[in-house]
């Protein structure tokens, strides 16, 4: 295996439990907006706990940290000489880590190697190894791009005129390395479509039920389904992380779309809205979100992050672009929560169906409506609470994802 630590730990179990023996090739890189490098302490840490859960081997590849982001500044043609600069370094870089990546799996023992779609970037030499990668991300590509274009040149004219080249660009440079893996996969029925029109059926990709840990296993002392409080202000919930462009692109949509609608029809002390998780973001709109009137409750520990979902009025989903927030909602499912979601769940989920197992909306006026109608209907809302941990039981449990992984990866090794 070879990927970042924690996505790799979500699948160690599984893989030993069925009787294969995993060697773990990962790095050791900073966090992508703070750039703090790991400690001493913290790596070894990490690497004692991979070997305590059965892992063969755990082979750290060192020194895989970026540069510094440039400093900020006001002047475009500075701001773009900046960010030319600074991605030169980040190229060589990553050649450095490829070189030792790939050299590290030749010389590991094993029959198939596994890894994650931002390692895919790291692939630029041969490997002797038949490969399975889980292609997560696909169409987050345009989304990080269309972003990124528009804060270096500060001009949306400037962005439209070159995101049309640097999207085509970063769709060969995917498609070229995705060409050298054996077998993708991945789990938003969108994303497996946006991948097969990118490669046809060379690699085959597959699509894999998105598993999550049960975290409603946590929620203790009270039914999961008892009822809420009746009247406002209703307790609203978002929750992930703000440093990356699905979670951003959603809090912006709330904050600027959905929250001025709210205002506008009078009803801004019939809900209290609540973020959980980091609300670290970019520099360009911190401030906003932070002048919203949202409570920010920061990282939560398990047992208080699942009695928060649980006990709140409805979890909402704002993320206005496809394939939507999958991964958060079924989160949301595993603690019976309600869930309200922008239409774009269904395009990446079928698993998730408007008047079953939530209430979706596209337009703000319409977010609005169906906000108000989770938390007055108060049997709606019980019944799609039970709707959203039956979904959770029936597809997203971890051994559902994990079974058809290891069942791709051992077909792809008997090849």
């Amino acid at each position: 295996m070879c990927g970042g630590s924690l996505q790799a730990v979500w699948a160690l179990d599984h893989f030993l439990a069925h009787g294969h023996k995993v060697r773990l090739i990962y790095l050791a890189q900073n966090h992508l907006l703070e750039r703090k490098p790991y400690t001493k302490e913290q790596l070894e840490s990490d690497r004692a706990e991979l070997l305590r859960r059965g892992v063969v081997e755990a082979r750290l590849i060192e020194d895989a940290y970026y540069p510094p982001l440039p400093a900020s500044t006001r002047n475009p043609f500075r701001r773009v000489i900046n960010s030319l600069t600074y991605r030169t370094k980040v190229a060589r870089k990553k050649r450095d880590i490829a070189r030792r990546i790939c050299a590290a799996i030749n010389e590991t023992p094993g029959d198939v190697c596994l890894f994650y779609l931002e390692m895919l970037e790291y692939f630029l030499f041969p490997i002797n190894k038949k490969s399975v990668a889980w292609l997560w991300g696909g169409p987050h590509e345009k989304l990080k791009l269309d972003m990124g274009i528009k804060r270096m040149f500060g001009s949306t004219t400037l962005a439209q005129l070159v995101y049309p080249l640097s999207n085509w660009w970063v769709d060969t440079k995917k498609r070229r390395v995705a060409k050298k893996v054996d077998r993708g996969f991945t789990a938003p029925l969108f994303a497996v479509l946006e991948w097969q029109k990118r490669l046809g059926q060379n690699p085959k990709v597959d699509c894999v039920p998105f598993s999550m840990d049960d975290i409603g296993r946590h929620l203790k002392g009270h039914d999961p389904l008892e009822p809420l409080p009746a009247e406002p202000p209703y307790q609203i919930v978002m929750y992930g992380h703000l440093n990356g462009v699905l979670g951003l692109s959603g809090m912006l949509y709330f904050i600027d779309e959905i929250l001025p609608e709210i205002v506008r029809q009078g009803l801004a002390d019939h809900f209290h809205f609540i973020h959980a998780g980091d609300p670290t973001s970019y520099a360009f709109c911190e401030a906003k979100i932070h002048k919203s009137g949202i409570e920010f409750l920061g990282f939560l520990p398990d047992e208080k992050f699942a009695d928060t979902l649980n006990r709140c009025h409805a979890i909402l989903n704002p993320i206005p672009v496809y394939p939507g927030a999958g991964s958060r909602l079924t989160t949301a499912c595993a603690t019976a929560s309600c869930i309200v979601s922008h239409t774009s769940i269904e395009a990446g989920f079928p698993e998730f169906r408007n008047g079953h197992n939530c209430l979706t909306a596209k337009t703000p006026s319409e977010f609005v409506d169906v906000l108000l109608t989770v938390c007055e209907d108060r049997s709606l809302n019980r019944r799609l609470r039970r709707a959203a941990r039956k979904t959770y039981d029936d597809h997203f449990r971890p051994e559902n994802g994990l079974e058809a992984t290891v069942r791709i990866m051992e077909a792809v090794a008997n090849q």
